[in-house]
């Protein structure tokens, strides 16, 4: 049997021009999306106007972004499906460790497009959060304020209490811990702190003195925000936009490794 050459295969198989052009409706892959994504809250962020303007860096007190420098107002969320994929581990070496941060990819339905800073919290999803915070005392005291030069005709800075905010809502606390002589002390809640919305409030003469970390771990359910490194990809056939994906990254690792 005479062997084939490719030259026959491709006249037996036939030619890409012999096919009519493929066209993806993107209202098709927008249904698909409707049909098969799961439920989010998806809060669009704005830049924060606690943005220093010296630096144009957020305020870390700040108690709107949480020094994230993005908020997100309660009246632009909205409920819609989303396609979340691709949800894996990023490990980047760095000079004092490593650091690790969750991410995947996020294709919303049309006609949202989506932007850097804005929120997504998948229903039904939750995460296990850890974070050191830092007991509430000022930052410098009134008195070594008044100490400090400032230029003529300049107001002293004034003192600023140190927040001690959590980054989700609804946490669900597992364990709160603090070092007392060198041994770990274990809060507990309800008899020496309890939470208040995203606040940690402790019950006077009881804990990490001011000044002093403490670490907790709770659970609260999943965010993730879109990420800066990686911009919306904008797509389309024809001049017909597709639905718009996106690089999100769980809430928690966004700071990291300065924020936390």
């Amino acid at each position: 049997m005479k062997k084939r050459t490719p030259a026959d295969l491709l006249l037996l198989e036939g030619r890409i021009s012999d096919f009519a052009e493929l066209h993806i409706d993107p209202q098709e892959l927008s249904d698909l999306i409707a049909a098969y994504g799961i439920g989010v809250v998806y809060k669009p962020g704005i830049r924060c106007p606690c943005v220093r303007a010296e630096t144009a860096q957020p305020r870390a007190g700040c108690l709107v972004c949480r020094g994230l420098g993005w908020a997100h107002p309660e009246e632009l969320q909205q409920h819609l499906p989303v396609l979340l994929v691709n949800r894996s581990p990023h490990r980047q070496v760095l000079p004092i460790g490593e650091w690790v941060s969750d991410q995947a990819w996020a294709t919303f339905p049309l006609p949202v497009l989506p932007g850097r800073g804005d929120l997504i919290a998948p229903e039904g999803e939750t995460h296990i959060v850890q974070q050191t915070l830092v007991r509430a005392e000022l930052m410098a005291s009134n008195r070594e304020i008044q100490r400090r030069a400032v230029a003529p005709g300049q107001r002293p800075p004034r003192a600023v209490p140190l927040s001690e905010e959590l980054l989700y809502s609804r946490p669900e606390v597992e364990a709160l811990y603090w070092l007392r002589n060198g041994a770990l002390r274990r809060g507990r809640e309800g008899a020496d702190f309890k939470i208040r919305g995203r606040f940690v409030e402790w019950e006077p003469g009881i804990g990490p003195r001011p000044g002093e970390s403490y670490s907790i771990r709770y659970q609260a359910p999943a965010e993730y925000m879109v990420a800066q490194s990686a911009e919306p990809i904008y797509r389309s056939d024809g001049g017909d936009p597709y639905p718009m994906r996106v690089q999100v990254m769980r809430l928690d690792r966004w700071g990291e490794p300065s924020f936390q």
